[in-house]
């Protein structure tokens, strides 16, 4: 295939074979003595001039730029001066997550994550740190989320395996609130009756908000059991 800027034997036939015809040697004007330019171009016969009236609006005609030149040039520079989408296409991940605020970590999870590594010194003091007036309380996705109304609305399948998973869950918090509950103990046993009362005092709380409507029966009669200790707890040391 052939450029489309090569000459093509016909483009060469028709081209003149002296450029002679069209134009006459323009004579060195220079001044005697001096050395002459040699001439760039050959000027064939001059045309008349034009009248002044028509050159003066040549003139202004060349240094206006006209409305069509100025609004495309305008055009070109805001298009070029904009990102925008295209059409039909929707913002990148990356876009989107930039403009979200990152999600709050559960608060019960710092403590449970810890106490299933096996950590208990970190899974109590998590514990007893916790905010537990905060939301959320557990992850979405997690069965102790759940309401009474989801777990009823589940197939049977469904159910056992997230009642499985809400036993599981409820017995990790359970065993958790025990060593809370022996730390305070311990603590009480040395004298230290503010680590005691932060331990019993973080136990009820934790019980006050599992044991919210929005909350599995499961898990409310869990928060019921929490509460119950916890106050037994404190009344040992006078609140």
């Amino acid at each position: 295939m052939h450029s489309p800027w090569e000459a093509s034997p016909k483009m060469l036939d028709s081209l003149p074979t002296s450029f002679a015809s069209c134009s006459e040697p323009v004579p060195n004007q220079s001044a005697a003595g001096q050395r002459g330019i040699r001439p760039l171009f050959r000027a064939g016969r001059p045309s008349p001039a034009l009248p002044e009236r028509q050159r003066a609006a040549a003139l202004r005609f060349m240094k206006t730029p006209t409305v069509s030149t100025v609004a495309a040039v305008s055009i070109l520079l805001v298009g070029c001066s904009k990102q925008d989408v295209p059409p039909g296409t929707s913002p990148s991940p990356a876009v989107e997550q930039a403009g979200k605020a990152p999600a709050a970590v559960p608060i019960a999870e710092p403590a449970m994550t810890a106490w299933q590594q096996g950590d208990q010194a970190t899974a109590v003091a998590k514990f007893v740190g916790a905010d537990w007036s905060s939301h959320p309380l557990f992850a979405p996705d997690s069965a102790l989320s759940l309401s009474e109304a989801r777990f009823n609305a589940f197939s049977d399948a469904e159910n056992r395996v997230r009642s499985a998973e809400l036993i599981s869950q409820l017995d990790s918090l359970k065993q958790l609130a025990r060593a809370v509950i022996q730390t305070g103990d311990d603590a009480l046993a040395k004298g230290d009756t503010a680590q005691a009362r932060k331990c019993f005092t973080s136990l009820g709380q934790c019980g006050a908000a599992l044991n919210t409507p929005n909350r599995g029966r499961l898990v409310q009669l869990v928060g019921q059991a929490f509460q119950k200790r916890a106050k037994g707890e404190l009344a040992k040391i006078g609140q």
